[in-house]
């Protein structure tokens, strides 16, 4: 079976630490020194956000949607697909190699 995963990280606070590491990296702070979300490289909007969940991951192979609604909801454990016939994993852990390391296929809310 071929495994595509969507997310390769060494473990769960690695997943974690990169999704918040990345929301503080997508603000900008502006010359009277408040601080406004970028999207896409300009200053955000309520159209920009979608407002359902913290975190979202589609399926590589089957494009099934998985939310979490916060850093905790994210599992321990390799997250793999519920699609019937499918089998992918989502989330992979394990990897020591950083150059293995990536986090695809998401949405950051």
């Amino acid at each position: 079976m071929n495994i595509y995963p969507s997310v390769i990280m060494p473990h769960r606070l690695f997943l974690v630490g990169a999704i918040y590491g990345y929301n503080v990296g997508r603000k900008s702070v502006t010359q009277d020194g408040d601080i406004k979300p970028i999207f896409n490289g300009h200053e955000a909007t309520g159209e920009d956000f979608y407002l359902g969940s913290w975190l979202e991951i589609n399926c590589h192979k089957c494009d099934r949607k998985y939310t979490f609604d916060g850093p905790n909801d994210i599992p321990d454990k390799n997250l793999v697909c519920e699609t019937e016939g499918c089998g992918n994993h989502i989330i992979a852990y394990g990897s020591t190699n950083p150059q293995e390391w990536k986090i695809g296929f998401i949405k950051f809310t």
